[in-house]
């Protein structure tokens, strides 16, 4: 009787925590620039809770280098219209790190060099830039 009560509340313990893990960090992506100085972006819509946008983090490594921080869409009425923020990484030489952008929002573009996304100019997305 001990013996699965024990082996029960393990595998409770173990659900709970693969459960806990899948739900902090929701999305992630690697990509690997040219070669050549630019910008990269990512776009990254919120997390949400009761259909409303909430606080997401996002997490870089690109080599040696890391970054990471919690983006708000606000605490007005207007908030709740905010779909999520872009992330502006500044690629300052021609080399080639792969680079990854882990979020508990979700990645709806990128990470890629080149021209911004249109969510850039857009008052739905916050400019975040690294």
């Amino acid at each position: 009787m001990r013996n699965k009560s024990v082996i029960m509340i393990m595998t409770m313990v173990l659900l709970g925590v693969l459960f806990i893990s899948s739900v902090s960090w929701a999305d992630s992506k690697t990509y690997t620039p040219p070669s050549k100085k630019g910008y990269v972006y990512t776009v990254i819509n919120f997390q949400k809770k009761y259909g409303l946008p909430k606080k997401s983090s996002a997490f870089v490594v690109w080599g040696n280098w890391k970054k990471n921080g919690s983006i708000s869409p606000g605490s007005t009425s207007y908030a709740a219209t905010m779909k999520g923020f872009v992330i502006r990484l500044t690629h300052k030489k021609a080399d080639s790190w792969p680079l990854t952008v882990t979020t508990t929002g979700t990645i709806v573009k990128g990470p890629y060099q080149g021209n911004p996304p249109s969510e850039w100019d857009s008052s739905k997305y916050k400019r975040v830039k690294w």
